[in-house]
């Protein structure tokens, strides 16, 4: 081969070379163009999930309803209003919060108004109020948020997530703050809801709100302090020095912020520091005036907060300048002033009080007068029963006994002391006229003058904690003596004379409730029906063995016969004479029926739910029907009745009802 032909070779090598590598060149580049288009829009499509991912957290979901005041027609409504939560002043007025609805007084205390359920208040357990943009902002326990108008009640319910319980509302100049203890911090704009706090997780259990400038500031019930400051979060807890991360209250001051804990109070400076201010236990409220700090302790008494000490202003001691009669302490104290004057007020559990801080001595004084509606001791009524005068006895969740006069419901007297304070069920002895009280701490039998004597683990029976009593006959003495089965949290006790005796084992000793039907005896329990006969089990009725619904059995009742079964979870179960066991809740659902709220009367079964009112089946007719609107609370724990009237007692008060009202709907 010549040299010509070598180097013409030679050059279209190179040439094909050149191609390849350029071809090379080309494919590299469109590889890496495509790759640079793909991972941009996988980080836009990122951006875009992530952007709508934030939005979906901010949104809110609300529905916004013009409440309608009910007719009070053969409707009254009994509460207790001494809960006192928040106070605010409103069209030159006093507004208050109570877990018994909101009082009205005028700035002397003579009450103008007490709006309830009745009057369009979506509900009445009521924790926090504030003035935003002329309108009155009403936080409630189990319903949201309310807007008053100085007319009508709008109900903002949050439904999409579920939030329920507000806990602390916070008025600024663009937005009201809305502080949930089950849903994390939202903002309204006067028409929507949106989440503050989707950069982090929801905010657990808000207690309080503060701003300080530009910056917010969020106590929790057990998660410390939250503060947002120049778009961004922090959380400060214990490992920053705060006394417990269990933030009570907040409070404004010149250097900082003022943080009370169940452990203490500290200042916050401007500059991030943590300062003790004194280590004072149990504070649940802040209030300042002028330059004076005071704080409301959960025992009742009031201090004032200097650095490093306190002057204690004891309150339950002061019984004769509040001229106060009963025997309960004040606890519970959140302190409240408008700023405006030099007036100190003291929201209690037995109402409000008021001091002249200028005095030299703070003195307290009573604020507010009774309203007609309020003659309840508490609202968590228990139990219900009357005697054999006629009189109704009120058994509360911790509060004792009222007894009222039932023409006029005033209220006869308050009893109660370290046995007759927390009430599982009351009953009257129709052979002797003694009423039966089963309490935590044993059995209170009480005659006609208000005596009583207590059976409890030292006389037989087998535990303290009674839950029911039932007197039931027995054949199996010469006398016929009747004699007291008690359910206890550790068994059942026959009680007969002076006599206590106990089955050897029974299939489950957590019993609830009891009845007497077909000449058996039936004791509900956490572990299914248990059928007796004396000290011997017949059978144990499980859903494993049965038609029964559910396993924990709360109520029982004896109608013509048939033996109607309040189960928690399942709803009602009835036991038929013929042995037929049938469950109602292709009818009417399944729900939690509550202990002592199973009553009958000629015409109606009336069955108490724990969040779904009340249940009604004719006896005749055998239809069921429900009811709830005119209720307190939905929460219905005890139900009697007389020829004129039903009484519907709740966790949140009584409701008196005309029987025509229930028979004419």
């Amino acid at each position: 081969m010549s040299l010509i032909s070598n180097t013409k070779n030679g050059l279209l090598k190179l040439k094909q070379k050149k191609y390849v590598t350029l071809l090379l060149s080309l494919f590299t580049l469109f590889t890496l163009f495509i790759s640079i288009y793909f991972y941009s829009k996988k980080i836009e499509s990122v951006i875009t999930s992530e952007g709508e991912k934030q939005a979906s957290l901010s949104k809110i979901d609300s529905t916004i309803v013009i409440a309608t005041p009910l007719s009070s027609t053969g409707l009254q409504l009994f509460l207790s209003t001494f809960q006192t939560r928040a106070m605010c002043k409103y069209n030159n007025n006093y507004y208050i919060a109570t877990s018994g609805g909101l009082l009205v007084f005028d700035l002397e205390g003579k009450l103008v108004k007490h709006y309830t359920n009745l009057d369009g208040l979506p509900s009445i357990d009521l924790t926090a109020l504030v003035v935003f943009r002329s309108q009155l902002c009403i936080g409630t326990s189990d319903n949201g948020l309310v807007i008053f108008n100085g007319k009508d009640f709008i109900h903002h319910k949050i439904q999409k997530p579920v939030i329920r319980q507000i806990s602390s509302l916070l008025a600024t100049e663009e937005r009201l703050l809305v502080g949930t203890f089950d849903g994390g911090l939202l903002a309204f704009d006067g028409l929507k809801f949106t989440r503050q706090d989707q950069e982090i997780k929801p905010i657990p259990q808000i207690t309080s709100l503060l701003q300080n400038g530009n910056r917010l500031y969020i106590g929790t019930y057990a998660s410390g302090l939250y503060l947002w400051q120049e778009s961004r979060w922090q959380q400060i807890t214990k490992q920053e020095n705060l006394p417990s991360n269990r933030i009570t209250a907040l409070s404004e001051d010149k250097r900082g912020v003022i943080i009370a804990t169940d452990f203490g109070v500290v200042l916050r400076t401007d500059t991030g520091e943590i300062e003790k201010i004194n280590s004072i236990p149990n504070i649940i409220s802040l209030a300042k005036i002028g330059e004076k700090l005071w704080g409301g302790l959960f025992t009742g008494d009031v201090v004032e907060i200097f650095d490093k000490s306190v002057s204690v202003y004891p309150i339950n001691k002061a019984s004769d300048s509040i001229n106060d009669s009963d025997k309960t302490k004040f606890t519970n104290t959140i302190l409240w002033s408008n700023g405006e004057d030099q007036n100190l007020f003291a929201l209690t559990n037995k109402g409000i009080l008021r001091a002249d801080i200028n005095k030299t001595h703070l003195e307290f004084d009573r604020f507010g007068t009774n309203s007609p509606l309020s003659p309840l001791t508490a609202n968590h009524i228990s139990s219900m029963a009357f005697d054999e005068g006629g009189r109704l006895w009120i058994g509360y969740f911790d509060q004792g006994i009222d007894i009222f006069d039932l023409e006029t419901m005033q209220l006869i007297t308050h009893l109660q002391d370290n046995t007759i304070r927390e009430i599982n069920f009351i009953s009257l002895d129709p052979l002797t006229s003694k009423m039966l009280v089963a309490t935590s701490t044993g059995l209170a039998v009480f005659d006609n003058q208000l005596q009583y004597k207590t059976l409890d683990e030292r006389t037989g029976i087998n535990s303290n904690m009674i839950a029911h009593v039932l007197l039931v006959p027995s054949s199996n003495n010469i006398n016929n003596e009747p004699q007291l089965a008690i359910a206890t949290g550790r068994g059942l006790t026959l009680l007969q004379g002076n006599i206590a005796r106990s089955p050897i084992s029974l299939p489950n000793n957590y019993l609830y409730t009891s009845a007497f039907v077909n000449n058996r005896l039936f004791v509900g329990s956490l572990g299914g029906l248990i059928e007796m006969e004396g000290l011997r089990v017949i059978r144990s009725l499980t859903i494993n063995n049965s038609k029964l619904s559910h396993n924990w059995i709360n109520a029982l009742l004896a109608v013509n016969g048939t033996l109607y079964i309040g189960t928690n979870g399942g709803g009602v179960d009835a036991l038929t004479p013929t042995g037929e066991l049938i469950n109602f809740s292709p009818e009417i659902g399944k729900f939690d029926v509550n202990p002592n709220a199973m009553y009958a009367d000629s015409q109606y079964l009336y069955v108490g739910s724990l969040g779904d009112g009340i249940f009604l089946l004719d006896l005749k007719s055998k239809i069921w029907r429900k009811f709830s609107q005119a209720l307190p609370s939905n929460n219905v724990t005890a139900i009697v009745s007389n020829e004129k009237n039903v009484y519907f007692a709740t966790s949140n008060g009584l409701l008196k009802i005309d029987r025509k009202t229930i028979l004419g709907n």
